[in-house]
């Protein structure tokens, strides 16, 4: 099967169409394609008023099709439902890269952090997604999604999870944009000890009740 254009795919006019339209465009722009893996776009509502952005698919997600469909979207997903924000209804749920990165056999890691030319290849249909979305709230969930979406350098998210930054990305310029953890960040503070991992999780909720205070006013 050959590969739709780029132009045809950012010619589409609803988010629907869209995710159909890249799942199977079989797209080689960036060297992700080079492995047996799926393109995966999108969870949740077309007419959200909230984007959630994170980094690339993992083994979950790239066998079942959906972003953060993994144990760091279980744990997001119960965070936001403890805050009464149910994600598949409430929010629309992408990642900056489409394709899993496979890490190289013997690593000890499943998965790489997606390379810079990875995300810029694949930023065309991120910044579509806004577009066709028209979102009131964007959020860079973690470090890379930061970097990528929101154009900061070597984001610090000590500094950055849990405030509303500038933006001069034009199709950002009338949104919110929030950062907040990657919910694989706080998974992986399990093997500082509990004092460590409680102290992540907590940060993550908070994070979450700001953002639902940025939805609508207020907290749980």
């Amino acid at each position: 099967m050959g590969s739709i254009s780029l132009e045809s795919i950012l010619a589409t006019t609803d988010l629907s169409t869209f995710k159909s339209t890249l799942e199977s465009s079989n797209c080689k722009r960036c060297s992700l394609c080079e492995q047996d893996v799926r393109i995966v776009v999108s969870r949740g509502a077309l007419d959200a008023q909230v984007m959630l952005v994170g980094e690339a698919p993992g083994a979950v997600e790239d066998q079942c099709g959906q972003p953060f469909s993994g144990p760091a979207g279980e744990l997001l997903d119960k965070a936001f439902a403890a805050a009464n924000i149910n994600t598949n209804l409430e929010l629309y749920i992408t990642n900056v890269c489409k394709c899993r990165p496979i890490a190289p056999e013997f690593s000890g890691k499943q998965n790489y952090t997606p390379r810079a030319e990875q995300r810029r290849q694949c930023l065309p249909y991120l910044l579509h997604e806004i577009a066709l979305l028209n979102p009131s709230i964007v959020v860079a969930c973690g470090a890379v999604a930061a970097e990528a979406l929101f154009l900061i350098k070597q984001p610090k998210m000590s500094q950055l999870a849990g405030r509303v930054i500038d933006i001069s990305v034009p199709v950002l310029q009338d949104k919110i944009c929030y950062v907040m953890y990657h919910p694989a960040y706080v998974l992986h503070q399990r093997q500082g000890g509990q004092e460590v991992y409680t102290k992540a999780r907590k940060a993550l909720w908070e994070q979450i009740l700001t953002l639902k205070e940025l939805m609508y006013g207020r907290a749980i």
